[in-house]
């Protein structure tokens, strides 16, 4: 397990270069190919086609969602319930229509690599993370009246000011749009703050060049 976990250089066995581990979370290791996956699937799921590999910041940004996947997915996961499995299909359905035609939504799952079922489980395991995500941190993240009246003085007057003309609906009009906004801002600083502490807990490490790029941050 030490061997797996240490920071690997790429290696050659016959004419053609390993995977090598760029990341670990605990005694789970994080491997190049696993994040050229998830830039893929994540290009899926905006409706374009899963090619190429990430590099650079691309690459730095899907291995952090990597990561924070795993985290959730040891921290908060439960098994799906019948309505994920429904929103998941309901995506799927989605994405599909997006490639406007079955047959380069049917390529799109070749050069993923999965059938259409392994597609959907993919899914249903972000449709599960999301709803542990709003369990945990969504009771606590409604903004009071206060914060939502001075961001419609601060924020949402002066943009308004600033792309049109005439006057800016009143609060009463864009309180719900500008309590969602709030709440949506309110759960991902709870998340950040359970990410970077899970982080440490459970042994979060970046290997190789990913780890020379977060020692220059």
């Amino acid at each position: 397990m030490a061997l797996l976990l240490a920071p690997l250089a790429a290696r050659r066995a016959h004419g053609q270069t390993l995977d090598r581990v760029v990341a670990s979370v605990g005694n789970q290791a994080i491997t190049t190919s696993e994040v050229s996956r998830e830039y893929r699937f994540e290009r899926f799921l905006n409706g374009k086609l899963p090619e190429g590999n990430p590099s650079g910041a691309t690459f730095r940004k899907a291995l952090d969602r990597l990561v924070a996947q795993t985290l959730l997915a040891q921290g908060l996961v439960h098994s799906a319930t019948p309505a994920e499995r429904e929103s998941a299909q309901a995506t799927l359905g989605k994405i599909r229509k997006e490639y406007g035609g079955r047959a380069k939504f049917q390529k799109a799952l070749r050069l993923l690599g999965l059938s259409e079922r392994q597609a959907l489980w993919r899914i249903e395991a972000r449709v599960e993370i999301l709803d542990s995500i709003e369990r945990r941190f969504g009771a606590a993240a409604a903004p009071t009246s206060a914060q939502i009246a001075e961001y419609y003085q601060k924020r949402f007057l002066p943009e308004v000011a600033s792309r049109h003309h005439g006057e800016a609906p009143p609060l009463a009009q864009v309180r719900d749009q500008i309590r969602a906004v709030l709440r949506e801002r309110n759960i991902n600083f709870r998340l950040a703050a359970w990410l970077n502490q899970q982080s440490a807990d459970r042994r979060v490490r970046m290997y190789g060049e990913t780890a020379a790029n977060e020692a220059r941050r």
